[in-house]
C-alpha cells in the first residue's frame, strides 16, 4: 500500500534515519495508530480481538498512550485502487477454493506441503473486516479506557496531522503514504513478541536525501500513490529519481516545480492531474475536531465480561 519501492529506497539510502527501538524508548509519549492496518493484521491470523487487546496491553505496559484512528468513507479518487484490491481478493479467494479442492482429492501419502503453504498464503490475501468487527474493536477500546478518533475520511491525514500538531509524538502505521502527508515520525514493524518498533524520522530522511518536503512529495506522487497508482502517467520510483536528477541539472526549471518541468519534458504526463493528487496530501486542507475524538474510562469488570466471549480467562 502506498508508494511502491519507497521503503526499500529509504532503507538503502537513509539507514541512519531509520532504526529499531524498544517500545520503552517511547515511554511517556502519545502515539496515534492507523487502526485498519492492525485490525487487518490480526484478522489475518484469526485473532482480531486478542491481537488488539495484546497490542494495547503492551503499549500501556510500556507507559505509552495510544490513540486509534478509524477510517471514514474513502474519497472518490481512491475508487480505482479499491476496485483493483477487491478484484485481487476475489481472484485469491477463487484460487484458494481451487487448491482446497485439489487437497481434498489428494492421497494420504501425497506430499502436499507446497500446496498447504500456498493455500495459507492465499487465505491471508482475501481477509475482510465487517462493520461488526470494527464495532467490536471500538467496544474493546472503550472498555480498556483507550481513546479513539472517528475520521470523516481516510485515517492517514488525521494521523499525520496529530503528529504535526504535536498531539502525538509519532504515528504507527505500515502505510507508506504517511510520508507523503509529511508525517514527521512514523513507526513501522511493530513486534509484540520483542516489544520493538522501527522509527522513521522524516526530517532526517529529507536532510540525508537533500530534498525539500515539496520535492519529496512530488517524487512520491509521480511514483504512484493510492490516489493515482492506476494512471499511465506514473512511473517506477527509480525512473522518477532519474528524471529528478535531470530536472536539477536543467537550469531553466520553473521555480523548483518538478511536476511542471516533467510535464513539459515527458509527453504523457498531465501537470493538472499531478497537481490535483499532490494537493490531496496538503494537510492544511484538513482539520481534526474534538467532537470526533471518543475519550473513555476503563471499565475493568465490563472488559473482562466482554473478553470472556472470545475465550479469555481472568484469574
Amino acid at each position: 500500500m502506498g508508494i511502491k519501492n519507497l521503503n526499500r529506497f529509504l532503507r538503502v539510502n537513509c539507514p541512519q534515519n531509520i532504526r529499531q527501538i524498544s517500545l520503552w524508548d517511547l515511554r511517556g509519549k502519545t502515539i496515534v495508530i492507523d487502526a485498519s492496518i492492525y485490525m487487518y493484521r490480526f484478522q489475518t491470523d484469526d485473532n482480531l480481538i486478542e491481537g488488539i487487546y495484546q497490542m494495547v496491553a503492551l503499549l500501556e505496559h510500556c507507559k505509552i498512550t495510544p490513540i486509534f484512528v478509524f477510517d471514514g468513507p474513502p474519497p472518490p479518487e481512491k475508487a480505482e485502487t479499491l476496485k483493483r484490491r477487491k478484484e485481487e481478493k476475489k481472484a485469491a479467494e477463487n484460487e484458494y477454493k481451487r487448491i482446497s479442492d485439489v487437497l481434498r482429492n489428494c492421497n494420504p501419502d501425497d506430499d502436499t506441503s507446497d500446496l498447504e503453504a500456498e493455500i495459507d498464503s492465499l487465505r491471508k490475501q482475501f481477509v475482510r473486516l465487517t462493520q461488526d468487527d470494527i464495532d467490536s474493536v471500538k467496544q474493546l477500546l472503550m472498555l480498556m479506557g483507550v481513546s479513539y478518533y472517528e475520521s470523516e475520511g481516510e485515517s492517514d491525514y488525521v494521523c499525520a496531522k496529530m503528529v504535526q500538531k504535536k498531539i502525538a509524538f509519532a504515528c504507527m502505521s505500515e502505510d507508506m503514504d504517511m510520508f507523503v502527508y509529511g508525517c514527521p515520525k512514523v513507526l513501522r514493524y511493530l513486534s509484540l513478541l520483542k516489544s520493538t518498533v522501527v522509527i522513521y524520522d522524516l526530517k532526517g530522511i529529507l536532510k540525508t536525501l537533500r530534498l525539500s518536503l515539496d520535492n519529496f512529495k512530488q517524487i512520491c506522487v509521480l511514483s504512484g500513490t493510492d490516489y493515482n497508482n492506476n494512471e499511465t502517467s506514473t512511473y517506477d520510483l527509480n525512473k522518477v529519481l532519474k528524471y529528478y536528477s535531470k530536472f536539477l541539472k536543467n537550469k531553466s526549471h520553473d521555480k523548483g516545480d518538478f511536476h511542471k518541468w516533467i510535464s513539459n519534458y515527458v509527453n504523457n504526463i498531465n501537470y493538472d492531474n499531478l497537481n490535483y493528487v499532490y494537493n490531496m496530501f496538503d494537510l492544511t486542507k484538513y482539520s481534526i475536531t474534538k467532537e470526533n475524538l471518543i475519550e473513555t474510562k476503563k471499565e475493568e469488570k465490563e472488559m473482562e465480561n466482554f473478553l470472556y466471549q472470545y475465550g479469555f480467562v481472568f484469574v
